[in-house]
């Protein structure tokens, strides 16, 4: 399929999605005053009723009001999802024309210094990393810069790193997926480092020597499943790949993973295909 008409229909869907969101939350906020009024007068003529006729206006009027507070911030997040699309979008037709503008130019990593990189134009406003970045976090844009500052000499590492891009560029939902999630979700170099500092914290679990003592124990003593043996820290890794895969599906569905992901949760399950 032709990029240009492949992008503008996704933009086209996305501004129709956008548009059908607000829609949809100017009726939940209408909805949302009407029955407020609708309680507030009801409360007005029935408050010398007792109370339990009070309690069920209340009751009344506060649950559906709250679920329609609910309803609208989930539809204000599909909103801020629409319109991170469609910037998407409007970028990659725009770099299609050599606008690439949208996109972060690593202006930070230009060093005179460098054997290569400031001749032959890598970093910087219309330069190879520009042409190239659709990184959604720190740590893949610091990636992507190590890659073209030193890059591969083994053909052997080489080759891994092209068959694993080949692979992921027949995934287009699953990468505009990714990096419109990133996008929506983004991370800033404070809280990364405030990710990595709770990392090296003290374990809150751990910290209680009831927890302390079953994870001893876990770990050398198996749980047994039938025929099968696991340890206790494998069950973890496995609850949180299978927790990962189900959160995931619950925006994906129908969706097949990349082949390096699949294989990855194969890995993890012993899932096989039956012969």
């Amino acid at each position: 399929m032709e990029l240009q008409k492949y992008y503008q229909e996704k933009l086209n869907n996305a501004r129709h999605g956008s548009e059908q969101t607000k829609k949809k939350i100017l009726h939940i906020s209408l909805l949302r005053i009407i029955i407020f009024i609708t309680g507030f007068i009801a409360l007005c003529y029935g408050y010398d009723q007792g109370g339990a006729i009070i309690g069920g206006i209340l009751l009344g009027t506060f649950i559906p009001f709250l679920l329609l507070v609910k309803l609208h911030n989930r539809l204000f997040h599909q909103k801020d999802w629409h319109e991170t699309s469609i910037r998407h979008y409007q970028a990659e037709l725009a770099s299609l024309e050599n606008d690439n503008s949208a996109f972060d130019g690593g202006k930070e990593w230009i060093d005179a210094s460098h054997p290569f990189s400031l001749d032959l134009d890598v970093f910087g406003e219309r330069s190879l990393f520009q042409f190239l970045n659709r990184t959604c976090t720190p740590f893949g844009k610091e990636t992507l810069s190590h890659w073209l500052r030193q890059p591969l000499d083994n053909k052997i590492d080489i080759e891994t790193r092209q068959q694993a891009i080949k692979e992921l560029s027949n995934y287009n939902d699953f990468r505009e997926t990714f990096r419109i999630t990133g996008c929506l979700n983004k991370n800033d170099e404070t809280t990364m480092s405030d990710l990595k500092e709770w990392i090296a914290s003290p374990s809150v679990f751990l910290q209680k020597r009831s927890n302390q003592w079953i994870c001893r124990c876990h770990q050398h003593h198996p749980v047994r499943f039938g025929n099968d043996e696991c340890y206790f820290h494998e069950l973890v890794w496995l609850g949180f790949l299978f927790f990962r895969h189900c959160e995931f599906q619950t925006y994906q569905k129908d969706y097949t993973y990349p082949g390096i992901l699949q294989q990855d949760l194969e890995d993890a399950f012993h899932l096989r295909p039956s012969d």
